[in-house]
């Protein structure tokens, strides 16, 4: 038998009147752009799924290509293709209006249909959300960015999310330079979206997002698109996300200086372009509800947010739990035996 790995730490504590009633387990690499850790909870060996957290990577060829600059996208078209959108109404007819440009419909995309994460928060409009659509799929930006480099490539769009298709190569070229690490075959999979994914070390990964925010020893046209990316989402973090979400929040706020994205299944990521770091969270059990409060605990920790940040973040850096009725209960909490 193999021996049993070792428990990664509590991060997050979910409480009830003075009672802990959950907890979420997890590890966090902290990492200097010049491959350093920094700082490190649990264990940052263990491979783990960015999923939608790659995507700022994802977008890289449809500069690098010169598909960008051919189609006249705008800055907040390249935060969409970046982001995992709420589907807001502001952010399907942008996302329409792309589509037009290239002469395409949303039959075209192979994401799968969705319903809008709108319709799911408790936001103004809601009970007005379309329900599910290819184009309300929360991964349509980034398949609208891999159809419009294979248009101005002028390769095959049918077959756009193969592995072996061109554009997943340049994408798999982009990941493999920004984390030092290749993907082999067995850490190599297929994203809810119909997208290849990819597994890293989550210290791997950390080193990426450090080398995103700083990109200038990667060289070129490279460097270039990594800032742009970064820009596109540090001006327009609303259609990364949309209402309500913790990386569309955490990169509005005017004491955050980085970019934040999140991905499935408990992933956050993070890059901090003054400081040089990256930072790269896994919740063990997958949940969402933890990813932001981890994320803000290490940015605390690391003298990034101050006191007047996190007081005015506190609806993701420590949300209250409420009954129906509106009574506060509870709340979701880094654990403070971690996090000392």
């Amino acid at each position: 038998m193999m021996p049993a790995q070792p428990e990664n730490p509590v991060l997050v504590e979910i409480t009830r009147a003075d009672q802990v009633e959950s907890q979420h387990r997890g590890a966090i690499a902290v990492v200097g752009v010049d491959g350093k850790l920094v700082r490190s909870w649990g264990d940052i060996d263990r491979f783990a799924h960015p999923r939608s957290s790659l995507k700022p990577f994802q977008a890289i060829p449809l500069i690098e290509s010169g598909a960008f600059q051919a189609y006249g996208l705008s800055m907040p078209d390249l935060a969409l293709c970046c982001g995992s959108h709420n589907a807001e109404p502001k952010h399907l007819k942008r996302l329409a209006e792309w589509l037009e440009r290239l002469g395409l419909g949303e039959q075209h995309l192979f994401c799968g249909p969705q319903r809008p994460a709108w319709s799911l928060l408790d936001v103004s409009g809601a009970k007005e959300a379309p329900g599910a659509s290819l184009l309300a799929n929360n991964c349509s930006g980034k398949h609208i960015g891999f159809l419009t480099t294979a248009i101005h490539l002028g390769i095959s769009t049918a077959d756009y999310c193969d592995l072996d298709h061109p554009v997943q190569r340049l994408v798999k070229e982009v990941v493999t330079e920004f984390t030092d690490h290749v993907p082999s075959e067995s850490q190599t999979s297929v994203d809810g979206c119909g997208a290849p994914a990819y597994s890293f070390p989550l210290r791997s990964f950390a080193l990426a997002m450090a080398r995103l925010g700083r990109p200038e020893k990667t060289g070129g046209q490279r460097t270039a698109a990594a800032q742009l990316v970064v820009s596109a989402m540090t001006a327009h973090p609303w259609y990364v996300a949309g209402t309500g979400r913790p990386d569309t929040t955490l990169m509005q706020d005017s004491g955050f200086p980085g970019i934040a994205k999140g991905g499935a299944e408990g992933f956050f990521a993070l890059s901090i372009p003054g400081k040089g770091l990256g930072i790269a969270i896994k919740i063990d059990d997958g949940a969402y509800r933890a990813t932001s409060v981890a994320a803000s605990a290490v940015l605390g920790q690391l003298g990034v947010l101050d006191r007047e940040a996190m007081s005015r973040l506190k609806a993701i850096a420590n949300p209250r739990i409420r009954s129906l009725g509106g009574i506060q209960v509870g709340e979701i909490r880094p654990c403070l035996q971690t996090f000392s």
